[in-house]
C-alpha cells in the first residue's frame, strides 16, 4: 500500500496492493495499523456502500457539520467515477480550492479526504459500486450539500452530456451561503 499526497492538504490517494494468483486474487481492504503507518490515524466506525445504475449521474458535494464531522475513506469498487473534494475549512489557506480524482473498480485505489472537506462524485459508466468507511454515521441533522455548479469553487466537470441530479443536489447552496461550521 502506498499514500501519494495531493494538491489539498490532508486528502491522500491511496495506492493498493493485492495478490493475483492463477487460482485467486486477493487484497486486504483495510488495515488500521497499515494505515496509522500512512499517517491516516482515523478511527473508522462505519462502513457504506453506494450502488448508482447510471452513467453521468453527479452526487454532492456533501458534508456533515461538527460535532457529526466526517473523515472518510471512498472506494470505487465497480465502474468509474470522478471524486470531487472542496476545502471547506474557513481558515485554511486552501479554502474553496478543489481536486478531482479518477477512482476505478480495476485500479483498487482509495482517496482518504479528513474531517473539514465537502465531497462527490460523477459516474463515468453504468453500474458504478462505491464503498466508504466513516468515522462519524451519516446524520440528516448534520448533514448539508454545497452546490456542484458553484462558479467561486469552478470545478471543473468534464463531460458534455447532461448529468443525473436530484433536485436537492440541483438546488443546493452556493459557498457563500453555505451553512458551514468548520473552522
Amino acid at each position: 500500500m502506498l499514500s501519494q499526497t495531493t494538491k489539498l492538504k490532508g486528502v491522500k490517494l491511496i495506492k493498493e496492493q493485492y495478490t493475483n494468483e492463477l487460482h485467486e486474487w486477493r487484497m486486504e481492504t483495510y488495515s488500521w495499523i497499515k494505515y496509522n503507518g500512512l499517517g491516516i490515524k482515523t478511527l473508522f466506525t462505519v462502513d457504506y456502500e453506494t450502488t448508482v445504475k447510471f452513467k453521468n449521474t453527479l452526487r454532492g458535494l456533501y458534508f456533515q457539520n461538527n460535532p457529526l464531522q466526517q473523515a472518510l475513506l471512498i472506494r470505487c469498487v465497480q465502474g468509474e467515477i470522478l471524486q470531487a473534494v472542496v476545502d471547506l475549512r474557513s481558515t485554511s489557506k486552501q479554502y474553496g480550492q478543489w481536486s478531482l480524482f479518477h477512482l476505478r473498480g480495476e485500479d483498487l485505489n482509495s482517496i482518504y479526504i479528513p474531517g473539514g472537506f465537502a465531497q462527490g462524485f460523477l459516474t463515468l459508466t453504468d453500474d458504478v459500486r462505491i464503498h466508504y468507511k466513516a468515522d462519524q454515521p451519516c446524520s440528516s441533522d448534520f448533514e448539508k450539500v454545497l452546490n456542484y455548479a458553484d462558479p467561486t469553487i469552478g470545478i471543473d466537470w468534464p463531460t458534455d452530456e447532461k448529468f443525473i441530479i436530484s433536485v436537492k443536489d440541483e438546488t443546493a447552496p452556493f459557498l457563500d451561503e453555505l451553512d458551514c461550521n468548520y473552522l
